[in-house]
This record gives structure tokens, C-alpha cells and sequence, in this order.
């Protein structure tokens, strides 16, 4: 049985830092996000929001979510793209148009929390719960001023992690991992390690890829989407080393 990573640990361990002044000389103190100060149909306090329909939402009506509402989108030829690659591909329709420049529309937030982030770990708990064209969710990191930035993958059509790279606007795939079990409409926890240039992505607690960047990570941090990709994120912890 996969050992599944567990945010509830994660954030026993953030209080437990706070409490002792040795393990915060050793590290700086984690940065955890549940959302719990913002409303219900408001924007993310701590975010900002350039890129797609981020919002404050809900699945019982009681704990706000991040929300990212792609139904919104509206994809145009996206979809014809679509049905045209289902036809020829079959199940392998959606790797077709990954990297299409006709579906390439990528909603960022941008987690004010942490300005700079070098080394150390990012959890983010996610359910993706609509999509059509996409159904994508990833950790974003490495983001510059300029808008250059990485993003670790999960996608519960393809049940695949993916490494992308952008720079000036161009997507870059840098490594794709098969055979990833992401279920629809249920909570996973994806967590990326960042040591340097070397990073680790795992998902619920397994890891499924280890990739070498060509210079060390420094930017600020996320999380990214694609399309027309419905998707809700309980919480984002980020662990600076």
C-alpha cells in the first residue's frame, strides 16, 4: 500500500517549529495557507491573480477553498482541437495537444507569502472536479518578474506528471512521468523538493520524478492551471531549508 503524504502531519510539524527556537535556527518557519481568512466569493488575500478566474469557493459550504473556475474560459477552437484528437488518438487524445499553442492558456496565482523561495519544500493539497479540454493542476515555482517560470504537473485525465518550463511565454516540456494515479473529484496532496537545480516531484506521499534544472531555483512560488480546468486547492504549505 502507497504511503500517503498527509497535510494534517505537516501542519502538527508548523506548530510544533513555532515552539521550538532550535528547529527555527535551523530553518526558516513554514508558511502555511488554508485559506480560513478569506470570504466566500472574494478574491485570495495573500495572492495575487494575473492569469484566470481564481476566486474564494466552497465544496460544503463552510471552508473556503481557492477556486479556479475554468468553466469561464472561453476555448474556441480549443475544443474542436479536442474532439478532433479524441477521433485520431483515442485515450492519448490529451498528450496530443499538451503543447498546442491553440490551448495554450495557463491560469497562474501567485502566493504573496513567500518572496523568495530557494530550497526546501512546497505541498499543495488539490481536487481537480471539472474540465473538459484539461484537467490540470500544478505547484508553480522559479517565477520571475518577467513572467518565467516552472510548474510541476499533476492531470487526472493522462494520470501523468509533467515538468514545464516558460520562458517569455513559450512552454518547454522538460520531463514526463507516466502511470501517475491522480483521481478525479478526489483530494490529492502533491509536494515538490527543491535542493539547488535538483528537484523532486511527488503525489500522496510517493515520488514519481527527480529532474536536474539548468541553474538553481530563485523566484516566487504558486500554483498554475490550464484551460478549462475546474479545479479547488485546500491548502498550500511552503517549507523554506
Amino acid at each position: 500500500m502507497r504511503k500517503r503524504f498527509s497535510l494534517v502531519a505537516v501542519v502538527a510539524f508548523v506548530v510544533a517549529a513555532s515552539s521550538s527556537p532550535g528547529l527555527v535556527a535551523a530553518q526558516q518557519a513554514p508558511v502555511f495557507e488554508d485559506f480560513s481568512q478569506d470570504k466566500v466569493g472574494g478574491s485570495p488575500s495573500r495572492w495575487q491573480t494575473p492569469v484566470g478566474f481564481w476566486s474564494i469557493g466552497t465544496v460544503d459550504g463552510t471552508k473556503p477553498l481557492l477556486f479556479e473556475d475554468g468553466r469561464q474560459f472561453a476555448p474556441g477552437s480549443a475544443n474542436m482541437l479536442a474532439d478532433q484528437a479524441k477521433a485520431v488518438y483515442g485515450d492519448r487524445w490529451a498528450e496530443f495537444i499538451d503543447d498546442l499553442s491553440e490551448t495554450g492558456y495557463y491560469p497562474i496565482a501567485v502566493f504573496n507569502g513567500v518572496e523568495n523561495f530557494t530550497h526546501g519544500r512546497i505541498t499543495m493539497r488539490f481536487m481537480i472536479i471539472g474540465g473538459d479540454v484539461d484537467q490540470d493542476i500544478a505547484i508553480m515555482f522559479n517565477y520571475q518578474n518577467n513572467g518565467d517560470y516552472v510548474a510541476i504537473r499533476s492531470d487526472t485525465q493522462e494520470n501523468n506528471m509533467l515538468l514545464y518550463q516558460w520562458t517569455q511565454g513559450q512552454p518547454t516540456s522538460l520531463k514526463r512521468q507516466a502511470n501517475v494515479p491522480t483521481s478525479f473529484a478526489q483530494w490529492h496532496d502533491q509536494q515538490l523538493v527543491v535542493n539547488g537545480a535538483q528537484i523532486s516531484g511527488y503525489l500522496d506521499g510517493q515520488k514519481y520524478m527527480d529532474y536536474e534544472l539548468s541553474q538553481p531555483v530563485s523566484g516566487k512560488v504558486g500554483v498554475w492551471s490550464k484551460t478549462d480546468t475546474v479545479a479547488l486547492v485546500d491548502a498550500f504549505l511552503v517549507e523554506p531549508n
